[in-house]
């Protein structure tokens, strides 16, 4: 050791304050105070049931009051007029749970696991109810319909992958028995041959229209973009599911790499009667448009889309929009557009640098009451990988404000993905949101506002 230089480990010095300490717990002992109760760790994926934030009044709870978890759920839909939910599972399980959130029983309505394909991005989508479902008088009371990737088949294009992608309609095997679904009723209306990933695949049905509205991204080749020709990916798009003829007409043109039927075109289609054209097209553009949602209040539609390298987007949906993926990705130009350009240009309303956001979840406009005043006309999103809830005030009145709510817990630690891993909002029938994760014991959370005041911080700290 240098001449000049301290010991760093200096024995006394180290012996006198052991015996410090042992001084002071033997006071604390003889005057009584209560001993200190060990911190349990989160171990072993444990986690609270909420997501506290002590900067957020808002937080996340488990929806069930039993804290039932699903095998990777992809949301619920609410069965209106009955408490009675459909929970989705990714693998191809439907969940009914009777009581709603009350119950303590999940009971299978519909599974087609066996020929659902459900690694990677792939599985069991979306689900819409028909607008007459559980109506005893109408004729349609009995139809759902579903997004999926089926194992069955593979299509002929040469970027195929084994499987396809199908938009197919089940119907409830018996009405007087409760909502369980047959498996055999299935009734495709499309199946196209599947990429690798970027399949979208949400749905709802216009509350005005009672058209079918549906996504599908890119199928990962960016050449199905920037055409409406060839297949339905890309893009939005709007299909006749009553096939009335008073609105609407038969099916002009076929995919080159699948097939449709068993619904028509409204005649009101933006590409109606252009040679040629995938008339179900709405809008094109897109890359991986995996959530959409309509405004009940304006009928304004909202797309999260999500991005590659530059940008994660919210775009605001018109007739004929096209959204310039892959040309153009947030507001940054990526390549020169195509020559002959097909539907009317649209910038996102709101474009997110990959810095701050990974993966955009779209959700939809909060229109319930129990929030109104604080978030009411708000458009709500995630981050997948963050799990950052966040909202844009007012985006129909240019207002693009953005305030984060709140984050939902993580994963636990066996998950290999990691993260946050929301998938999904979904709506219960008054409106309030809800947001599911991608976990084999995937919770289903309710947004909620902390009601209990914060403590004040202390003037001294002893």
């Amino acid at each position: 050791m240098e001449t000049g230089q301290r010991p760093f480990f200096n024995p006394r010095c180290t012996v006198s304050i052991l015996i410090i300490a042992v001084i002071i717990s033997w006071c604390r002992t003889a005057l009584g105070e209560p001993a200190r109760v060990p911190v349990e760790p989160y171990l072993n994926g444990v986690f609270p049931e909420s997501g506290p934030d002590s900067t957020s009044d808002w937080r996340f709870e488990n929806a069930f009051t039993a804290r039932i978890t699903f095998d990777e759920p992809m949301g619920f839909v609410p069965i209106l007029g009955t408490p009675s939910l459909y929970v989705l599972e990714k693998k191809g399980k439907v969940w009914l749970m009777e009581d709603g959130f009350n119950e303590d029983t999940k009971k299978v309505a519909l599974d087609i696991t066996n020929r659902t394909l459900s690694h990677a991005g792939l599985g069991l989508r979306s689900l819409a109810l028909h607008p007459e479902f559980g109506q005893p008088d109408s004729n349609n009371r009995g139809f759902i319909y579903l997004i999926y990737t089926t194992s069955v088949g593979q299509g002929p294009h040469p970027k195929s992958f084994d499987g396809r992608w199908r938009l197919s309609r089940f119907t409830v095997a018996d009405p007087d028995a409760g909502f369980f679904l047959d498996p055999e009723s299935e009734l495709i209306l499309i199946e196209q041959y599947r990429g690798q990933i970027h399949h979208g695949g949400d749905m709802f049905f216009g509350p005005q229209d009672g058209f079918l509205y549906f996504s599908n991204g890119d199928s990962y080749d960016r050449s199905n973009t920037q055409q409406i020709d060839r297949n339905l990916y890309g893009g939005i798009f709007r299909i006749d599911v009553d096939m009335d003829p008073t609105r609407s007409h038969p099916i002009p043109t076929q995919p080159i790499y699948g097939s449709t039927n068993h619904y028509f075109i409204p005649n009101d289609n933006p590409f109606v009667d252009e040679s040629g054209a995938l008339e179900e097209f709405f809008a094109l553009g897109l890359r991986n448009p995996y959530r959409i949602a309509i405004d009940p209040d304006t009928g304004a539609i909202y797309c999260g889309d999500v991005g590659t390298a530059t940008a994660e987007e919210i775009n605001r949906i018109i007739p004929g929009g096209n959204y310039q993926w892959p040309y153009r990705e947030g507001f940054s130009k990526r390549t020169d557009p195509p020559p002959n350009l097909i539907g009317i240009e649209q910038e996102p309303i709101k474009a997110f640098r990959r810095t701050e956001s990974t993966a955009i979840i779209g959700g939809g406009v909060y229109r319930g009451s129990k929030y109104e005043q604080d978030i009411g006309g708000s458009y709500l999103y995630a981050d997948y990988n963050t799990g950052v809830i966040s909202s844009l005030k007012n985006p129909g009145n240019n207002d693009f404000s953005v305030t984060h709510l709140a984050k939902v817990p993580p994963v636990p630690a066996n998950n290999p993905k990691g993260g946050h891993l929301i998938v999904d909002f979904s709506l219960d029938q008054d409106g309030e949101i809800y947001v599911s994760q991608q976990d084999s014991n995937g919770k289903i959370f309710r947004l909620t506002k902390n009601t209990e005041e914060k403590p004040e911080f202390p003037q001294l700290l002893s």
